[in-house]
């Protein structure tokens, strides 16, 4: 009788695709830490926005500017501008975080990817789906999170860099605001 040895070689084909599926999670956790901080972003520049353009700060400032002081008046209002334009694009820059990317995949017309949930959706049933999954190999399974992963850098790129700029706006809001409240300090 001969019993067959195991072989503690694991299969190359469940290697790549363990690899390939702990990528895609790593990278859709990498999507959720940029969203994460453009939420931040977007509510600290919120909460800047409203508290340095609050009616009764403007008002009372311009109640004190007395006629002779142009300089402090027109800086006070230079500040304020530069600030808000800052304040905007950095909201702007963290609002474009969250806008859904397409999949940048190059599809035959009958083609469709079992990864992408925009082609997930276009299945007729969740049986027509489950055929789709079921008909293909290991390798094409791997191929299919491969390509996956590789929008996904795509994706986290962008995001990345739109973060990266909105946070960079948001320092140079808050250095404008504390330039404001100097400024709103020199004139009480």
């Amino acid at each position: 009788m001969i019993i067959p040895v195991e072989s503690n070689t694991p299969n190359p084909t469940m290697t790549k695709f363990i690899f390939a599926t702990e990528l895609t999670k790593s990278l859709k956790n990498t999507i959720h830490l940029a969203d994460t901080k453009a939420n931040i972003v977007l509510t600290i520049q919120t909460f800047l926005i409203s508290t340095i353009l609050a009616a009764t700060i403007i008002e009372d400032i311009f109640k004190e500017i007395k006629e002779e002081e142009h300089l402090l008046k027109y800086g006070f209002l230079l500040f304020l501008i530069i600030f808000l334009i800052v304040s905007i694009i950095g909201l702007v820059l963290a609002v474009l975080v969250f806008i859904p990317r397409k999949s940048t995949l190059n599809h035959h017309e009958d083609a469709r990817s079992v990864t992408y949930y925009a082609d997930i959706k276009s299945f007729g049933t969740s049986l027509d789906y489950y055929k789709a999954v079921n008909t293909m190999t290991d390798n094409d399974l791997v191929e299919e999170l491969a390509v996956e992963n590789y929008n996904l850098s795509f994706i986290i790129s962008k995001k990345m860099d739109y973060t990266r700029k909105a946070i960079l706006a948001l320092f140079t809001s808050i250095m404008l605001a504390i330039i404001i409240v100097f400024f709103v300090l020199a004139i009480k």
